[in-house]
């Protein structure tokens, strides 16, 4: 198995199931991790449990691509959004410590936070991302770079109390890491410990995880890895400074696939919670720190999923328990996977485990590997020359447009925008998103057209849709 586990990470998993007489469960794992490995949709480490037993642990692609070091299940990931679990539980802990009540507002644990509303904002409104403050990218500067620089602790409490509301406490849901930093500030001025400490001595000790951690701006960490990015021109690119100071109770954890199952463990066998903190944490369609939802599977069955993923710069996380068959699947990354594709590797880890072949290659996974080659067009030539080998889906489609955009290739963006026009022709879903991206790369005219056709397409009784549209178009200005 640690030969298994050794080869995937430098690539080789091919070469392994051809001659070493695996189980069948580890080749159909090994499978799965090769489809995404080989199209760099993933690179990372991936662990795959039944209850608290572990059934498979392997990892793909490389963790330093500089020195060729491998991914493997002792790599350390940045768990970005993943963190905020850990400082839900730390914050219930603290409650029944009665070293805070969920209804305590701000100021009665941070006296000089000078944002708008801390008088009424709750510790429970913090958690539940009700509290109507803004995300982190709400803060001007926030995408030119300025809070890649160092900065304290009090001067960046500072900036966030400069923050207006984007909605009124209590009366939306708006996620907000600027308010799970906050949460880890109230739990230190609660304990008088440091948010570290504070996760120490009672979820990592007593867990034993002992490669977990915060990471700070000046940390030397061993195992960890490298984030990697797209480059514009094929392969990837470091995915630059991030200063981890500013992330903090909200995303500022590092961890492996191991110890991410202890905590799964730990924290859904009731060592860390009380049962009364358990049910308000995991409350469906409330949840605290989780996602408690419905998956639809590739089978048609209907399970019952206990998730949350984090993602950011160069790095992507994603924990789903599955609660009736007690399935457990964790990816740590770090070429920043999108959460679309996190989800349906989840779910063909799921098949693997009920002796399913995949199915066909999404067409977007093709497409990731020819950008990640240099040339995206040769993809969508590809394609075409063999379409029926391909699973198109406009979801994942548009995913993937996004994801471009994100990582600042405008014109590949568009690229996936008009290839979705043309193979779902009448999705007025698909011209808005042309629409937007034209809009944004100053093509004004074009922009004009794609939203007339999707106008077009909606039904004459949905008034309020065209309306909408309508109102885009005038938007634009474009005889202006």
């Amino acid at each position: 198995m640690k030969l298994f586990n050794k080869l995937i990470g430098l690539g080789l998993l091919a070469t392994l199931i051809v001659g070493a007489g695996l189980r069948a469960d580890d080749q159909a794992f090994g499978a799965v991790m090769a489809r995404y490995g080989d199209n760099k949709v993933f690179e990372g480490a991936l662990l795959v449990a039944r209850g608290d037993d572990i059934l498979f642990t392997g990892a793909t692609g490389f963790a330093n691509r500089e020195w060729r070091a491998p991914n493997g299940p002792d790599v350390k990931y940045r768990l970005a959004s993943l963190t905020k679990g850990f400082t839900a539980a730390l914050v219930l802990k603290l409650a029944e410590e009665g070293k805070l009540s969920l209804g305590d507002v701000i100021r009665d644990h941070l006296p000089d936070y000078s944002g708008p509303a801390a008088d009424v904002i709750t510790i429970e409104q913090l958690l539940r991302h009700t509290s109507g403050m803004q995300h982190t990218t709400g803060l001007p500067g926030w995408f030119t770079g300025a809070f890649r620089r160092d900065i304290s602790s009090a001067d960046f409490m500072t900036e966030i109390a400069k923050l207006p509301l984007a909605g009124e406490p209590g009366e939306q849901y708006i996620y907000s890491n600027l308010g799970y930093y906050l949460l880890g500030k109230i739990a230190e001025a609660a304990t008088g410990e440091t948010y570290a400490q504070a996760l120490q001595s009672r979820i990592f000790g007593p867990l034993d995880m002992q490669d977990t951690g915060v990471e700070t701006a000046s940390d030397i960490i061993e195992n960890r890895a490298d984030g990697y990015m797209w480059a514009a021109r094929g392969g990837f690119r470091n995915q630059g400074y991030v200063n981890m100071d500013v992330f903090g109770a909200g995303a500022g954890l590092y961890s492996t696939v191991g110890d991410m199952f202890r905590w799964q463990q730990g924290l859904m066998g009731g060592k860390i919670l009380s049962a009364e903190s358990m049910a308000l944490m995991f409350e469906p369609g409330g949840a605290i720190g989780w996602r408690v939802e419905d998956w639809a599977l590739p089978s048609g069955e209907v399970a019952q999923a206990i998730n949350y993923d984090g993602q950011i710069d160069g790095f992507t996380s994603y924990l789903t328990h599955f609660k009736e068959s007690g399935i457990t699947v964790i990816l740590l990354g770090n070429i920043g996977t999108g959460a679309g594709a996190k989800a349906q590797m989840t779910k063909d880890i799921l098949m693997a485990l009920k002796g399913q072949p995949l199915g066909k290659l999404p067409l977007s996974y093709r497409l990731t590997k020819a950008l990640v080659d240099g040339d995206l067009a040769q993809g969508i030539k590809a394609y075409r020359a063999a379409a029926a080998q391909y699973d198109v889906d406009e979801g994942r489609l548009e995913s993937f447009g996004n994801e471009l955009g994100w990582a600042q290739m405008p014109q590949k963006s568009l690229m996936m925008r008009k290839l979705a026009t043309e193979l779902f022709p009448a999705s007025v879903r698909a011209f808005v998103m042309l629409a937007r991206t034209q809009a944004s790369a100053g093509e004004c005219t074009a922009a004009e057209t794609a939203y007339l056709k999707a106008r077009s397409l909606v039904p004459e009784e949905e008034a309020e849709l065209r309306e909408y549209l309508s109102l885009q178009i005038e938007a634009l200005g474009c005889d202006q």
